[in-house]
């Protein structure tokens, strides 16, 4: 798969889905599999920042843009453009960003959603497009939006259900586990004098957090899967004040500092605790082992 930059010649004929795709997903990967062609490549417009990063309500990534061409690779896009949200490409007018698409590529044909918006404050729609498209001669297919419940599947809706601890609807969206990817570094061993030794996870990018608490999780190390329990804790027992991520993984015992390893989320088990002892944290463990090896998932 190819990754090039925004306004940059490409010749190979592509249908090019257009949209921010920042989480992939399930009506993502609808538009996705619609705008597939057997004879063109299919090409993938995203950001490789955050689009909302500079906003005045800050909104974190469900996927950062390394896992987003991950997930894009294995969906069988084979080119990916990567734009650069930055001042002069957000005061770009909207018949100056299909100018530029034009210019640049060899467009057959192009997806969209029904609610997709382009150009300076949105100011483009389906509408606009499809008139632009029409006198190009380039095929526009407009998607239908996924429901689930009485709201679209929407990543502002994945995104509320991580941060309210609601794995398992936030999944249900995405048609995936929702995951963090990191650095495995050293903690203070706590952990491994309970009986329990974790992997601490350092995430980089600009991640949507699950709030405190502790998961099932998968962590996948060098192609293989194991089951975890995952807490995201201020470890209010010890009075600690930094959050961390950290990762019992059931039935392995190897060193993997400085390993990436990768958590999927779940679902919940329960809330940030402060226990009055060791002993009582100790027991309590116990039990989120049992209900983590009890559930069914692999």
């Amino acid at each position: 798969m190819k990754i090039i930059p925004y306004a940059t010649h490409y010749r190979e004929p592509v249908s090019l889905a257009l949209g921010f795709f920042d989480s992939l997903h399930l009506g993502h990967q609808a538009l996705i599999r619609e705008a597939k062609r057997d004879d063109c490549q299919l090409a993938v417009f995203t950001f490789g920042q955050n689009l909302y990063a500079n906003v005045s309500k800050h909104e974190p990534l469900v996927l950062t843009f390394e896992e987003r061409v991950d997930r894009l690779a294995d969906m069988g896009v084979d080119v990916v453009i990567r734009a650069t949200p930055d001042r002069e490409f957000l005061s770009t007018r909207p018949i100056d960003f299909l100018n530029t698409l034009l210019a640049t590529l060899d467009i057959m044909s192009i997806t969209v959603g029904t609610d997709y918006t382009y150009g300076v404050g949105g100011e483009g729609n389906v509408d606009s497009l499809r008139e632009f498209c029409t006198s190009h001669s380039i095929s526009l297919n407009v998607v239908d939006l996924l429901s689930r419940g009485l709201h679209k599947i929407g990543t502002r809706y994945v995104r509320k259900a991580i941060t309210l601890g609601d794995i398992s609807e936030a999944n249900a969206m995405l048609g995936y586990d929702y995951y963090m990817i990191g650095e495995v570094v050293s903690g203070d061993s706590v952990g491994r004098t309970l009986g329990y030794p974790t992997a601490n996870l350092k995430v980089e990018g600009d991640k949507v957090m699950p709030p405190l608490g502790v998961y099932a999780t998968i962590v996948e190390i060098g192609g293989e899967r194991y089951k975890g329990m995952t807490a995201i804790s201020d470890r209010p027992t010890f009075l600690a004040q930094e959050v961390t991520i950290e990762t019992y993984i059931l039935d392995f015992e190897e060193d993997i500092y400085g390993e990436s390893i990768k958590v999927s989320f779940v679902e919940k088990i329960r809330d940030n605790i402060k226990f009055s002892s060791t002993t009582q944290l100790r027991d309590r463990l116990a039990q989120d082992e049992m209900i983590v090896r009890e559930l069914n998932y692999d």
